[in-house]
C-alpha cells in the first residue's frame, strides 16, 4: 500500500505549502509513503509541514524510481505506531521519515528534519539510489531504535552507495544535532559498494556518535573534507577523520533554546570546503551564501546549514573586484541586509 495521504504515479506533481498531518498506511510489513508516496514520479515537494504521519517505509515521504525535489519542507514526528502487531513483526519504521529507493538522482535541501524515528536514517534514508544531494539540512533530534531498543542505524541519516552509482551522492553543509541511534552512527550511518560519496562542511554535534561505516564492504567516503564533529559518543566508527575535519564546539547561538545557527565565536564561520559547494546559494534561513561573516575581506563558506551573517548584517555582492568610479567605468553591485534592521528602512 502506498500514500495514505497523496500517492503519485507517472506525475510530475508540486505540492507546495500544504499541511500534511496524521495520515496512515496501516499495513506494518510493506506500507510506504505514510504523508507523500510517488513512483516513477518526478515531485516538487515545497515549504510544506509534513508531521505526525504513520508507515513502515518513508513514514513521511517515500520516492520509488523518482527525482524528487524535497526543499524548506518541516518534516518532524513521523513514526510507525508501537503496537502488539508490529512488535510481534519486529518492525516498527523500519525506514526513516524520508525514504528514497532506486533513485535515479534526489535533492533534499533546505529541509527541517526533527523528532522523527525509524530502526535506520530516521530523518533520511537513500538506498540504492544512484545520485543525489543532501543540502544544508537540519537533522534534530532523531531516533533510530527498534522497538527492543537493541538496534538503529543513522539516526540523522542512513546512505548506502551502490556499486552501480552514476554519480556522487554529495552531503554538503548540514548540521545534525541531538540525534541518536542505539547501534551505531548517531549523526550519519553508511553502507558503501563503492566510493561515490563527498561528505564536506557538515556539523555533527550531541549526537549520540557520528559517523559509521559498515566496515566489511569495499567502498570508502571519495571526499571526506572540512566536517566538525563534537559528538558524545565516538566521532567516527570504522572510518578515519578526514585530513581537514574538526572536532570543536561549534558554539551554537543558543543550543538550549534550539537555536543552531552560529554565534560570532564559532569555530565553524568561514572554515568550509572551497571546492565542495551546495548546489543552492541560499542556507537554510534562506540568506546568502557565501558571505564574509568575520569581515576580513575574505568570503568562504561555513560549515554547516548556517551561514553566519557577520556582526553588522550588510553585505555587499561581490565582496571585492568592483570597479571604481575613478576609472571611467561602470559595474554593477548589490548591497542588502542579512538581518533585520534595528529600525525601519
Amino acid at each position: 500500500s502506498f500514500g495514505a495521504g497523496v500517492a503519485g504515479y507517472l506525475s510530475t506533481s508540486v505540492l507546495r505549502e500544504n499541511i500534511i498531518q496524521d495520515n496512515e498506511l496501516w499495513d506494518p510489513v510493506g506500507g510506504s509513503g505514510g504523508g507523500l508516496s510517488f513512483m516513477l514520479s518526478q515531485p516538487l515537494i515545497e515549504n510544506n509541514l509534513i508531521t505526525r504521519n504513520h508507515a513502515e517505509q518513508g513514514s513521511g515521504i517515500y520516492a520509488d524510481y523518482s527525482t524528487p525535489f524535497i526543499a524548506g519542507n518541516v518534516i518532524e514526528d513521523n513514526s510507525m505506531y508501537v503496537t502488539p502487531l508490529t512488535i510481534g513483526n519486529g518492525l516498527l519504521t523500519e525506514y526513516g521519515a524520508v525514504y528514497c529507493w532506486l533513485c535515479p538522482d534526489f535533492t533534499i535541501e533546505r529541509n527541517i528534519l526533527r523528532n522523527n524515528t525509524a530502526v535506520k536514517g530516521a530523518g533520511v534514508i537513500v538506498l540504492s539510489s544512484f545520485q543525489g544531494r543532501i543540502e544544508s539540512n537540519l537533522f534534530d533530534n532523531n531516533d533510530a531504535s527498534d522497538w527492543s531498543g537493541a538496534a538503529g542505524w543513522g539516526g540523522g541519516l542512513y546512505v548506502e552507495v551502490p556499486l552501480d552509482a552514476e554519480g556522487d551522492i554529495r552531503i554538503l553543509n548540514n548540521t545534525f544535532v541531538n540525534n541518536t541511534a542505539e547501534d551505531q552512527g548517531g549523526a550519519i550511518a553508511m553502507n558503501l559498494w563503492s566510493d561515490a560519496i563527498v561528505v564536506a562542511s557538515n556539523i555533527m554535534a550531541f549526537n549520540s556518535s557520528g559517523m559509521w561505516q559498515y566496515p566489511y564492504l569495499q567502498g570508502n567516503v571519495r571526499v571526506l573534507e572540512y566536517n566538525n564533529l563534537f559528538n558524545t559518543g565516538d566521532n567516527y566508527i570504522n572510518l578515519s577523520p578526514g585530513l581537514t575535519d574538526t572536532q570543536l564546539d561549534p558554539l551554537f547561538n543558543d543550543y538550549d533554546l534550539e537555536d543552531y545557527s552560529l554565534s560570532s565565536a564559532s569555530p565553524c564561520i568561514e572554515s568550509g570546503s572551497e571546492s565542495e559547494l551546495p548546489a543552492s546559494h541560499l542556507d537554510l534561513n534562506n540568506a546568502i551564501r557565501i558571505q564574509d561573516g568575520d569581515e576580513s575581506g575574505f568570503s568562504r563558506i561555513d560549515k554547516g546549514a548556517y551561514e553566519y551573517p557577520g556582526p553588522h548584517g550588510v553585505h555587499v555582492n561581490p565582496a571585492s573586484g568592483l570597479v571604481t568610479s575613478e576609472s571611467g567605468l561602470t559595474d554593477y553591485f548589490e548591497v542588502y541586509l542579512t538581518r533585520e534592521p534595528l529600525a525601519p528602512v
